[in-house]
């Protein structure tokens, strides 16, 4: 009978090691619920999940231009490269009938087709600006069109430049004179002026792209304004069903 009692006592404590105690199971049940991450939800509470219906706004902060640093809205902004782009031409005309009259540099060719380009600049402009008040974005395509052209047209000089340096000055003077007085330009623009003149050729390139974005930036804010203008009575957009 010891030996029997004994062993029961012995079993009876192993039972009591290997159980845990409900108060320690309450404790843990405790820590678990004062853990700061939540099981059930993985995502922070606080990250805020997007409006589900979008409701348009003109003057929402998605339209202010990005190339203005969103200083200006994209109306306001093309508006302002068109009267810039009219500025800068009519200042390279000006620029290019002083060489032709004081210098002689060039030809007249050059003052004749920068004259044909500013026309053509300020009829786009006018066109543009027109479109923009009356809210008609296809009337913002020749002044996209025209955009393209210069850039093409200042690319292509500043390649044709850096091209015929590389082919040594003698060539480089052979091939300029047919267009410019080789002596009197590197008076004006310093012994490597094909550098210059590229300089500035993919400078004006750069005008032209950050101008190219602000008008396309305003002929989409007048197609998003058209759309919701025309669908006005329409529910509004339920971003959850683009999420599916």
């Amino acid at each position: 009978m010891l030996f029997n009692n004994n062993n029961i006592e012995i079993l009876t404590k192993e039972k009591q090691i290997g159980e845990p105690s409900s108060s320690s199971n309450s404790s843990q049940t405790s820590e678990l619920n004062k853990s700061p991450i939540s099981i059930s939800s993985p995502i922070p509470t606080s990250i805020t999940p997007p409006p589900s219906f979008y409701q348009y706004n003109q003057n929402d902060e998605f339209y202010m231009a990005p190339p203005t640093c969103q200083f200006l809205h994209y109306r306001d902004a093309a508006v302002m490269v068109g009267i810039f782009e009219v500025l800068m031409i009519a200042g390279t005309l000006f620029g290019s009938l002083n060489f032709y009259l004081n210098i002689r540099l060039f030809g007249i060719w050059s003052p004749l087709l920068i004259s044909t380009i500013l026309c053509i600049a300020i009829g786009t402009t006018i066109i543009m600006i027109y479109g923009i008040k009356t809210e008609q974005p296809q009337l913002l395509w020749p002044q996209i069109y025209f955009l393209k052209l210069e850039i093409s047209l200042l690319l292509a000089g500043a390649v044709f430049s850096i091209s015929s340096m590389c082919l040594g000055m003698e060539y480089t003077n052979w091939i300029f004179s047919h267009f410019v007085r080789v002596d009197k330009m590197e008076q004006v623009a310093g012994p490597i002026w094909p550098f210059n003149i590229a300089i500035i050729s993919f400078s004006g390139a750069a005008i032209g792209i950050w101008f190219d974005v602000i008008v396309r930036g305003c002929y989409d804010y007048l197609l998003d304004k058209e759309y919701f203008t025309k669908n006005l009575n329409q529910p509004a957009i339920d971003i959850k069903q683009f999420n599916k």
